[in-house]
C-alpha cells in the first residue's frame, strides 16, 4: 500500500502471492515425481536386461531441466501479474489496473457509492487480507477490491474520502442495511 499524489495505491496481499508460489511449487513437485515414475516404468518396459542406467540418467537430467525452465517462467509470470495489478483509490474514482504486456484499466466512480462490505475467509482473517465490496444503488453495480491487505483499513480510507466531499456528506453503510425496492 503506498500513497502517490493524493491517491491510495493498493496491491494484492503478499500472502496471496506467497500462496500462489507455494501452490506452484507443489504442482511442480508432483509433476516431477509423476514424470520420473513414468520414465522409470517406460524404460523397464523397453529394456528387459536392466541395461538402461545411462539413458535413465540423461532422461532424468532432461526432465529436470525442462521442468525447471517451465517453473521459472511460470514463477516470473505469477510475480509480474501480482506486481502489475493494483487498485488506485482517488477522491472520486477507483481505478483497477492490471496487465503485464497489455495494460487494462477499469474505472469505477465513487460518486454514487452508498454501501460497502469487507469479506474475509478464514485464511484472510488469519493473514489480514480480504475483499472490499462497494455498492452503487444508482448504477446498481458492485465493485470489488479483491485480496487486498488490511481490508478494514482500506474501507475506512474509502469512507474518509467519501465523507470529505463537499457536495454531500456520504457515508458507506453495510449493504445489508439498504432496502431494495423494485
Amino acid at each position: 500500500m503506498a500513497k502517490a499524489s493524493s491517491a491510495l495505491i493498493i496491491r494484492k496481499s503478499v500472502a496471496v502471492l506467497i500462496s500462489k508460489v507455494l501452490m506452484l511449487q507443489l504442482v511442480v513437485m508432483l509433476l516431477y515425481l509423476l514424470l520420473r515414475l513414468t520414465k522409470y516404468w517406460f524404460l523397464r518396459q523397453i529394456f528387459t536386461d536392466n541395461n538402461y542406467h545411462d539413458l535413465n540418467f540423461w532422461l532424468g537430467i532432461i526432465i529436470f531441466v525442462v521442468i525447471l525452465i517451465l517453473q521459472t517462467i511460470t514463477l516470473v509470470a505469477v510475480v509480474l501479474e501480482w506486481f502489475f495489478e493494483y487498485y488506485e483509490v482517488r477522491k472520486d474514482l477507483i481505478i483497477h489496473t492490471k496487465g503485464v504486456l497489455r495494460k487494462k484499466e477499469d474505472i469505477y466512480s465513487l460518486k454514487t457509492v452508498e454501501a460497502g462490505n469487507v469479506n474475509q475467509s478464514f485464511m484472510g482473517k488469519l493473514l489480514n487480507f480480504g475483499t472490499v465490496q462497494v455498492y452503487s444503488p444508482v448504477l446498481q453495480s458492485e465493485y470489488f477490491l479483491r485480496d487486498i491487505p488490511d481490508p478494514h483499513h482500506i474501507r475506512t480510507a474509502v469512507v474518509a474520502l467519501l465523507s470529505s466531499k463537499k457536495d454531500n456528506d456520504k457515508k458507506i453503510i453495510p449493504k445489508e442495511h439498504i432496502e431494495f425496492t423494485r
